[in-house]
């Protein structure tokens, strides 16, 4: 930055460019030639989806910094775009000199220097755009245990208007109707497979479980049966499991089964010695893995959870993760709606996030 030039003069000149008066109308330069580091920034915006009506370009009265505004989509982490900026600056032989943000309004102001002695100071305003970025972000949220809940509340949960895919374990009393019901909601429908486990398992579901021992015909029969209990399904789940995700013969078979019924694998808790993908890989089988769960208790905690999960999305793009129905889910995800939607989170099925090995 110039040695005549200090910051306090810079943010001054911030405050004329979005407010001008008559003493500062500042030469529009849209026509003429940009210098190097006008050149990056403006690429660097139009990553960020900014369009040219969105950014406005001048020099100063005095010709001696150039003052920028963009109006910038939302739906990304706001810190990410400020270092995206910063960086290209860097990259232009400018260095941040200093950044002034408004956390509330989600806006800020960079003010670069050259390392140049006669290269003119730059001050960026970035304040959000009406429109969100197109590359949003997927969070896929899997309920379980709608089964176990109220008929009251699981219709609460299945009537949030947004996607939720239901994992339903079959045998269980109200399996069929919960099915149902999701289906006429819209919802997607998971089979949620008992598989052992290490651990012990509980004792009223015994039978139902499919054991490492049994034979391809037992397990084929047992799947054909959850499929009755369990209609209109898209895919399938473990329940436990431990055990049978470690053993390669069992998953060829489970996954092939899933396969041929045209659904895909959640390996809803990864053993730690897993096999499901290396064998849904081999088999050519739709798979994904929950990679994060909600465990919390009130309906604030349980808001916070879905927040920290909708951070995550945004830096890998998609996350899938599990909790179990409850009033405190269902409150939690009606506040959370309107917080996914300002930061660009899209609630999708599984199905939209699942992994084709082919692809």
């Amino acid at each position: 930055m110039r040695k005549d030039t200090p910051a306090h003069a810079l943010r001054s000149l911030v405050s004329r460019f979005l407010h001008p008066g008559a003493s500062a109308v500042a030469k529009n330069t849209t026509g003429d030639k940009p210098l190097p580091v006008q050149s990056a920034l403006l690429k660097k915006l139009g990553d960020l989806e900014c369009k040219s009506t969105d950014i406005k370009s001048h020099y100063s009265a005095d010709s001696r910094n150039i003052l920028m505004q963009a109006m910038v989509p939302r739906g990304r982490p706001f810190e990410s775009v400020i270092c995206a900026l910063s960086a290209t600056g860097q990259k232009a032989s400018y260095a941040v000199s200093d950044c002034i943000v408004d956390e509330k309004k989600q806006s800020a102001t960079l003010i670069f220097s050259s390392h140049s002695k006669n290269g003119p100071g730059v001050v960026l305003s970035v304040l959000p755009s009406d429109r969100y970025y197109s590359g949003t972000a997927r969070m896929a949220l899997v309920v379980e245990n709608a089964e176990d809940t109220s008929y009251q509340l699981a219709v609460s949960l299945l009537s949030f208007p947004e996607p939720l895919s239901i994992s339903i374990l079959p045998g269980t009393k109200k399996a069929s109707l919960i099915a149902q019901l999701a289906d006429q909601h819209q919802k997607e429908v998971i089979v949620r497979l008992p598989l052992e486990s290490i651990n012990k398992v509980p004792e009223a579901l015994e039978q139902s479980f499919i054991m490492v021992h049994y034979s391809k015909d037992a397990i084929e029969s047992m799947i054909s049966s959850a499929l009755k209990d369990v209609p209109n399904f898209t895919g399938f789940a473990n329940a436990w499991g431990s055990r049978a995700c470690e053993d390669s013969r069992v998953m060829n078979i489970i996954l092939a089964d899933v396969r041929k019924q045209h659904g895909y694998f959640l390996e809803s808790r990864t053993a730690k010695n897993s096999v499901v993908a290396r064998v849904a890989t081999s088999l050519d089988c739709p798979f994904s893995e929950v990679n994060g769960r909600i465990d919390k208790k009130t309906e604030p905690d349980i808001a916070a959870e879905i927040r920290r999960l909708g951070v995550s999305a945004q830096v890998a793009g998609t996350i899938v993760a599990s909790a179990s129905a409850s009033k405190q889910l269902c409150d939690a995800l009606g506040a959370s709606r309107q917080w996914l939607r300002q930061n660009g989170i899209r609630l999708v099925f599984v199905s939209e996030i699942v992994r084709h090995p082919h692809e």
